[in-house]
């Protein structure tokens, strides 16, 4: 409608309508329950007719009955979060509802067919197997890509991709196409099963000339401000800062004695070990820069009205083939 005053007028009438900046959602199962709620929320819009003007944005008048006097201003961002997110069994519930959004989403990328299974089992910790991880993330991005562009017609100004989320933005918006054949290289390159993960030779090239010891990769979040833990790396060869997520919020990763002694000297009740930790956002990922820009050198997509940014820029930029594998 108009306003809450034609809202209201319709709710009474029982009419409803997609017309006017003004919505009034009643979430209900059954008739019964309807009735119960359509009068639950004419009391309450009459309180919002009397009160006047309000802010042009959602705000709940009761459990399950939402109210809009206009459209929200503003742009839309998608982001994708990196695979470290991931958990066993994500998207269960949503996998089970909507068993048609699965088949889109595998029939687009076939490769996350045998990640299917993986997210639909009950949760537990995540799983040992980065790989696996990566791919049952990107299927679950993927999910929510279509579920909201292509089911409920809701289209990003922006997107924003955090480690291998900008690899699934690229996917999710049509940047990229051929997500099977990048999965097919990174498992042939032996990406985590001997460079950034497994045998993690990557760190065993980079450190040749420093006699690090076996590789025990290891990486931590820790609560702390920047400077603490720039402080607490102090005299570590092998622990670095890898990401900053917020002033206080970091990830340190490197060897695992090397990591343990700084999170000892912050604090461990301010910090959590990660599971299946691989090399990334680290200097030693260096040593395999070539195969790592060659994987993600892939034909690039236009994509129009749709602004992209980069954690690893810090901003915005305009993807191709170059810039993207950059």
């Amino acid at each position: 409608g108009a306003d809450a005053a034609d809202i209201l007028q319709a709710l009474e009438r029982n009419e409803e309508s997609n017309s006017g900046p003004a919505r009034l959602v009643i979430v209900v199962q059954g008739d019964a329950t309807f009735e119960s709620q359509r009068d639950i929320a004419r009391t309450a819009l009459a309180r919002v007719v009397a009160a006047g003007p309000v802010a042009p944005r959602p705000s709940p008048l009761a459990k399950g009955i939402y109210f809009a006097p206009a459209p929200m201003p503003g742009e839309i961002g998608f982001v994708f979060t990196p695979a470290a997110a991931a958990y066993q069994g994500m998207g269960r519930e949503l996998l089970f509802a909507l068993p048609d959004l699965g088949d889109q989403v595998v029939g687009k990328f076939p490769c996350l067919a045998r990640t299917q299974d993986w997210l639909a089992s009950e949760s537990r910790p995540v799983a040992s197997d980065p790989f696996q991880v990566l791919q049952g993330c990107a299927l679950l991005s993927q999910l929510h890509a279509t579920l909201t562009q292509h089911w409920l017609g809701i289209k990003p100004d922006a997107v924003l991709g955090v480690s291998s989320g900008e690899t699934n933005s690229m996917f999710a918006t049509g940047a990229w196409h051929d997500m099977d054949a990048m999965f097919a290289e990174i498992d042939a390159s032996g990406m985590y099963t001997r460079e950034i993960a497994g045998e993690y030779q990557a760190a065993q090239r980079a450190w040749a000339d420093r006699n690090p010891g076996p590789i025990e990769w290891a990486g931590w979040r820790v609560l702390a401000p920047v400077a603490e833990v720039e402080a607490a790396l102090q005299g570590e060869e092998f622990a670095y800062l890898t990401m900053i997520n917020a002033p206080a919020d970091c990830l340190v990763a490197g060897q695992a004695d090397a990591c343990r002694r700084v999170v000892e000297k912050i604090g461990l009740q301010r910090c959590v070990e990660n599971a299946s930790e691989i090399i990334a956002h680290h200097p030693a990922v260096k040593s395999w820069e070539a195969d790592w820009r060659a994987i993600h050198h892939r034909a690039t997509q236009p994509v129009a009205g749709v602004r992209f940014y980069s954690n690893a820029r810090g901003g915005a930029y305009m993807p191709d083939s170059e810039t993207v594998a950059d």
